[in-house]
């Protein structure tokens, strides 16, 4: 049998291919068709399912027939195919291995830059992990019964960290274990780490895949669940995902996901900043892919996916974007070479970067150096992704008391990833700068570090106002600390009406 090769795609429109997996039973060899479709044309192009998978190891391939013809695949996703099949009806979907010409990196590039379309506009995007055992099938077990006792309570306004998710959970486990012995406790949480562990979630093309996800379902082996139930499992079993799992959960499609970091912090720094130690076999994949779901980025030409473009010039073109120099500027500068060295670095080159703009400021006085020009934009940026500390140097090199404004603390407020840049600006805080509404609000609704902020705010001298409404209710919307806010709010409210 001939090995299979791909028609030419139409480049010029937003054109895709689709598989139609054709029912069968094991051990029968998987067959399926290829057709085209295009993106954007909802009466014409056929509701599929996308995948979400680790190509994994090259090593002892498998075959499979598409069109009549012989196309190798990874053993992960013949696997996959395997347990997606169904008995008795075909089944149409999008697999980027079979659905793109891989040798074709014209093609490549073309079908990389509609990759956040393609996950956004399938009814389901399929989370597969891989193969099961016997721990992690008892826990999606009972991760299921969890999901069907949950309809039996008001849940949709808990939190993921609700405590009485706890008590759903423990019904969950009797209903299936009756009273459990530690051991088959034991044996639940080690295939929750188990699942957490497995090298799906580390790699970078699932963060676009599972962003863009309208609705999604997770599979190991032949078992599925929903992604949503992965978060609300943490505390019951007492376990803490790493920072990058948890990250991982949050952007995956569920209840939680529009009043996480991600429903307020898609741009391209604070997405490098996150995810830059995620895993790509082509290192220039780790930009293209987080381009595709940031907020600033997906339309930036000099980040295109183009996979004729040489890593080093990706690493100078993302600098381009990151910080507002121009290549001239960077001949005085050491520049990364690599996508590595770049996110290792992020920091530090922010940091010499912003140094450089300050000289700028010194030597030149020109307007677009001016500290109101950098609020704008850049100084904002920084106070709201900084996690090191590094902003200090703005203060330090530029920007007073004089030049300080409530737009400054409310980005500092904003900070997901400490309270070091809320503590600068309010060092420079004198008595006769009130801390607003407009400030206690974003930093209420600060879902990661919301309770410290407002510590921090409401203690601070410059602080006399009476807490407003709109204040409390983003306390009461934020998922993750409002409870503890609430408790502050109440406090200082109490200390001011003694």
């Amino acid at each position: 049998m001939d090995s299979y090769q791909h028609d030419p795609l139409d480049l010029g429109r937003p054109a895709i291919r689709l598989v139609r997996l054709f029912p069968g039973f094991d051990p029968d060899p998987i067959t399926c068709e290829l057709f085209q479709g295009f993106l954007h044309q909802e009466d014409e192009i056929i509701p599929y399912e996308a995948l979400s998978y680790t190509w994994g190891s090259a090593e002892a391939p498998k075959q499979i027939i598409v069109n009549g013809k012989i196309l190798t695949v990874t053993k992960n996703l013949h696997q996959a195919l395997q347990q997606l099949r169904d008995k008795f009806q075909d089944r149409i979907l999008w697999i980027d291995a079979i659905c793109i010409d891989q040798d074709n990196e014209r093609e490549r590039g073309h079908q990389v830059q509609q990759m956040g379309e393609i996950y956004k506009q399938a009814d389901r995007v399929l989370f597969y992990l891989g193969e099961s055992n016997l721990e992690v099938d008892a826990f999606m077990d009972t991760l299921n019964m969890m999901g069907k006792l949950s309809l039996n309570h008001s849940c949709r306004k808990w939190r993921s960290d609700d405590d009485r998710w706890e008590v759903v959970w423990t019904s969950a486990v009797q209903a299936l274990l009756g009273n459990p012995s530690p051991r088959q406790i034991a044996s639940l949480q080690q295939g929750y780490r188990y699942l957490l562990e497995r090298a799906w979630f580390r790699r970078v093309w699932i963060l676009q895949e599972a962003a863009n996800a309208r609705a999604g379902l997770v599979l190991c082996g032949s078992k599925t669940a929903k992604p949503w139930l992965l978060q609300v499992v943490q505390k019951p079993l007492g376990i803490a995902p790493d920072d990058h799992c948890k990250a991982v959960l949050d952007v995956m499609p569920g209840p939680w996901r529009t009043s996480s970091w991600w429903n307020r912090n898609q741009d391209l720094y604070t997405l490098l900043s996150r995810f830059g130690g995620s895993q790509a076999t082509e290192p220039r994949d780790l930009i293209y892919a987080l381009r595709g779901m940031s907020s600033d980025a997906k339309d930036a030409p000099g980040l295109y996916p183009d996979y004729t473009k040489s890593e080093w010039q990706l690493v100078r073109d993302a600098i381009l974007f990151l910080y507002p120099l121009q290549n001239e500027d960077l001949a005085a500068l050491k520049l990364p070479t690599t996508i590595h060295e770049l996110v290792s670095k992020l920091g530090e080159l922010g940091h010499r970067m912003y140094c450089k703009m300050f000289e700028g400021i010194a030597r030149e006085n020109l307007d677009l150096y001016s500290p109101s020009a950098i609020s704008t934009r850049l100084l904002l940026a920084k106070l709201q992704s900084d996690r090191i500390g590094d902003a200090a140097a703005l203060f330090r090199l530029g920007l007073s008391k004089k030049s300080l404004q409530t737009e400054h603390l409310i980005a500092a407020a904003e900070n997901i990833h400490g309270v070091k840049p809320l503590e600068i600006v309010l060092g420079l805080v004198g008595h006769e700068f009130e801390i607003t509404e407009e400030v206690l609000v974003p930093a209420a609704r600060n879902n990661d570090y919301g309770d410290k902020m407002m510590e921090l705010l409401l203690h601070h001298p410059s602080c006399q106002r009476h807490i407003t409404q709109d204040v409390v209710v983003a306390a009461e919307d934020n998922a993750w600390c409002g409870h503890e806010i609430l408790k502050i709010v109440a406090k200082y409210q109490n200390s001011r009406c003694q």
